[in-house]
């Protein structure tokens, strides 16, 4: 599996609100493809739990403004947003947008 090492990295996503409802977990890893980006990730994760994709994504395929993404503790908006590159062992906290009153 040496040659999965050099190619993939592990990523873990953990999932608040109505994503946890969705995926039955609060956290799962996934294996990408290295020099992967958020987007890329947030596609596979679209793939593997369909009713989040409309949850994420606009009709044009782009994230969501009120969605909140962050990478290890780092919001995404300050980074380079879901160009930001994945690397081995990142924790990508997604929360749903939040009401309050």
């Amino acid at each position: 599996m040496k040659s999965d090492q050099k190619t993939h990295v592990t990523v873990t996503a953990r999932f608040f609100g109505k994503f946890k409802q969705i995926s039955e977990e609060r956290e799962v890893s996934f294996n990408v493809k290295k020099g992967s980006t958020i987007n890329k990730f947030l596609e596979q994760l679209s793939n593997q739990f369909p009713p989040m994709k409309e949850l994420i994504f606009d009709e044009n395929d782009r994230l969501y403004s009120w969605i909140s993404v962050l990478k290890n503790g780092r919001n995404i908006k300050s980074l380079d947003g879901v160009n930001t590159a994945l690397t081995d062992g990142d924790i990508l906290a997604i929360f749903p947008p939040v009401a309050g009153g």
